[in-house]
């Protein structure tokens, strides 16, 4: 493997400045190809200085959740992380940072990634014949994909897998990473071209404010186009409708919720974008994600498939 490809030693030095209760590491594997771990941190008010690092960081959370206030940027930034959210850091960026409670959990469990800048581009010039122009999110999104993978990677890590397991994993995690995040479309019959630009403002839109009561027009208006025309082309660029893709958003964060909280069900369905109670168990049952008290219980499955008309337009 080409040097450009190794994770950087700063990457260690930089989760090392990080107080923290490990629970699992890629490093006992000796890889050089990506560098994983899951840890525990808490809120504290002191703030905490991170060196760069030339490799890309993406933080995965897993239980409890945090704010993160962000400082060096402008305006000074505050994101919210739970079960799921997905977070990026750029290469060469230090960050200054502080960790506060969220609803009053402290504890905020987690899998910090770290992947060469050199695979990030090798998997964008893959999927787009370019590795120019790469927009990632401002903050956190939601990924449960990334998060079970991640766990995955850091038990084959346990096992003693081969560098040739933490190669092929760094390619899959940039691949997912570019095509999840990137909002870019793979090459093929279609050619080499960004996902049409309007689709994007709309697809921002829905990751960043899935909870909030979005219409099919608001999701329209974010294109700049007819909200008419808005279904066929979201439809044809994300290969879902619209309505899908928004209540598919809303029942993984609503799923993950149940999961590793005690909130009630009606305060899941409340912080997830659903009006009523009993709308949120009908979308889980379309879903064929169960009931809630079965996903609690952990006998649900994970929403696959969704007529999530209901999520969007007006109730009776």
């Amino acid at each position: 493997m080409a040097d450009a490809s190794r994770v950087s030693p700063l990457s260690a030095l930089s989760l090392a400045s990080i107080p923290r209760t490990v629970k699992a590491s890629s490093a006992a594997a000796g890889w050089s190809a990506l560098l994983v771990e899951r840890h525990v941190v808490h809120a504290h008010r002191d703030v905490l200085e991170l060196p760069p690092t030339p490799d890309r960081t993406v933080v995965i959370g897993l239980r409890g959740g945090q704010r993160l206030e962000l400082f060096g940027s402008a305006p000074r930034q505050v994101h919210a992380y739970g079960a799921a959210s997905v977070g990026f850091t750029d290469g060469g960026q230090g960050l200054s940072l502080r960790r506060l409670p969220v609803d009053g959990v402290r504890s905020f469990e987690k899998v910090n990634l770290y992947l060469p800048a050199a695979t990030i581009a090798e998997a964008q010039d893959a999927v787009t014949g370019s590795r120019q122009g790469a927009r990632w999110p401002g903050g956190p999104v939601q990924d449960p994909d990334l998060a079970a993978m991640s766990l995955v990677i850091l038990r084959a890590a346990a096992r003693g897998a081969s560098e040739l397991y933490a190669q092929a994993a760094a390619h899959w995690l940039a691949l997912h990473l570019v095509e999840r995040h990137l909002g870019l479309e793979r090459t093929g019959d279609r050619g080499h071209r960004r996902r049409d630009q309007r689709i994007a403002a709309a697809v921002d839109l829905i990751d960043s404010s899935f909870a909030l009561p979005l219409t099919l027009d608001d999701m329209a208006r974010a294109a700049r186009v007819s909200k008419f025309h808005f279904a066929r082309l979201f439809t044809e660029v994300m290969g879902v409708p619209p309505h899908r893709y928004l209540v598919r958003k809303r029942l993984e964060l609503a799923v993950a919720l149940l999961t590793d909280t005690d909130l009630s069900v009606a305060d899941v369905a409340r912080r997830t974008g659903f009006s009523r109670t009993a709308s949120f168990r009908h979308a889980l049952a379309d879903a064929g994600a169960g009931a809630p008290e079965a996903i609690r219980a952990g006998r649900g499955a994970r929403p696959l498939d969704v007529d999530a008309r209901r999520a969007i337009e007006p109730e009776d």
